[in-house]
Parts: structure tokens; sequence; C-alpha cells
């Protein structure tokens, strides 16, 4: 087994991850990518990739350093896998040797975005606005993007300043000790007539959320006029016909008066 074909230069200083390396293909030396893009089109258009170890060097102690492979090929295979051959890698058991190695293309490599489309690393150390009652607010600086599967999660540094050095305002935590209090009561108070489970606050979930996008967010009038319409209505509409056509029913009314209403009853009016 021969060593691969590595090259001598200095790695990038704009390298991004953008898959790994999953195992061998063939026998002829190729290598089987799992990309984290379903598109990968960084990865079938770079003709260098840098791979790194998925372990620090054996009795250095010192983190790998990105490596250049020069590659000759690259074609999507079935599902989501790419395969590619590269230079100096001519048999199965050099190309095992690399399954876990981390896969990093230069960020200067990329296709073109088009409009109104991002790449997910542009979008780290981006600040981070959300509306408040006086407009626009800086919350912070988004500092990681993941993928829960169904989409992208941005993950907020709250209280990092932005370029000019300035610091968001916080929201206050008073509200939020608040509010968990007044859950911790209200379990309490369920819990005699209930039976205590990890679980027994989910079936509460709906109809609370109903009851705020109903009444009005950001209004405690609209809250207490919320649950009063969704809590009536349920015990009305199970009066006379079973729970789940009651449930159904309701929901037609939060869908009719949110269609109207947007705002909720109150129109968020605290």
């Amino acid at each position: 087994m021969a060593d691969p074909a590595f090259l001598d230069d200095a790695p990038p200083d704009d390298l991004v991850e953008v898959g790994r390396v999953a195992a061998a293909h063939g026998v002829r030396g190729w290598l089987k990518i799992q990309p984290y893009s379903p598109q990968a089109d960084a990865l079938l258009g770079a003709p260098v990739w840098w791979l790194k170890a998925p372990d620090p060097v054996a009795g250095s102690g010192a983190l790998p350093r990105p490596r250049g492979l020069r590659i000759r090929a690259c074609r999507r295979q079935a599902g989501q896998f790419l395969a590619a051959q590269a230079d100096g890698i001519a048999d199965r058991d050099t190309a095992e040797s690399l399954r876990g190695y981390t896969v990093w293309v230069p960020r200067a490599a990329f296709p073109s975005a088009g409009d109104d489309e991002y790449y997910w690393i542009d979008l780290i150390g981006c600040d981070f606005h959300g509306m408040g009652d006086d407009g626009p607010r800086l919350l912070g600086r988004v500092d990681q993007v993941l993928d829960n599967g169904a989409h992208a999660v941005l993950q907020v540094a709250l209280g990092a300043p932005d370029a000019e050095g300035r610091r968001p305002r916080l929201a206050r935590i008073d509200g939020t000790a608040v509010g968990s209090a007044l859950a911790g009561f209200a379990g309490a108070v369920m819990a005699p007539i209930m039976s205590v489970d990890p679980q027994m606050g989910v079936g509460f979930l709906i109809p609370s959320f109903l009851s705020v996008l109903v009444g009005g967010v950001n209004s405690l009038v609209g809250a207490l006029i919320g649950s009063g319409v969704i809590g009536g209505a349920t015990t009305i509409f199970s009066a006379g016909i079973s729970q789940a056509d009651a449930q159904i029913l309701v929901f037609l009314l939060a869908m009719i008066i949110i269609r109207f209403l947007p705002n909720g009853i109150t129109g968020g009016r605290k």
C-alpha cells in the first residue's frame, strides 16, 4: 500500500469543510465521499481537495493539518454520495486508509450563488437583528448554522458586539423567570387530579399556543381573552359532540380568527 500523493502546498486560509471520506469505492483507489450538501457543487468543481485526518497526529499531540489532494475525476453515485479519483491513489487499501478524513474546499472555489441565495458559511459572523417595539434591534451575531434534517437553524451568540463594537440590548430575564414559576405552579395545581409524568404538560401546549395567537402576541390581556375563547369553545363543543370533533372545531375557529385578525383579538396591544 502506497501513501496518498499529498501536495506540499500550504493550505489556503479560506478552507470550508464540505464532506468526509466514507469509504473506498471499488478496487482501483476511488474514494466514496459523503458531502454535507445535497448539491455538492463545491466538491464537483474544485480541482484540489484538502483532507484533514480525524484524530491528532499520534505521539505529537498536534492537531492535523489539511493536506492537498489533486482530483482527477468526480461523479455522483446512487443516493447522496460522490465517487472521486485522486492522484497517487491506485488501490483500495490506500483509499481505505483515508476513511474518516474530512474534506475541505476553499471558499473562493465555490460556484457563484444566485440572486437571494447565500452559502451557510457566508452567514456566520453576520449581525442578527430582531423586531422590537421601537423598530429593528440588534440581538447578537450568527455563530453557527446547523441542519436538523428539516431546515437550517441559526445559532446566535447573544450579546456579541457588531462590527462597530455596539452591544445589543438583551431581553430581560424577569419575564422568563415569572413564566417558569407560573408553569411550575400550574403543574403543582394539576398534579392531584392527573397522573404526574414528564409528558403531563404536552396536552396543554397546543391550546396555550392557540390562546396566545387568538388573543394577541405580547399582550397579557390578549392571552387572557384567548384562553377564554379557546377554553370556552372547547367546553361548549365537547358538550354535544366527541372530544376529537370538538378539537377540530376549535382549530377551525382559531384559524378563522387568525385569518381575519392576524395580530389577534387585541392586536398585540398590552
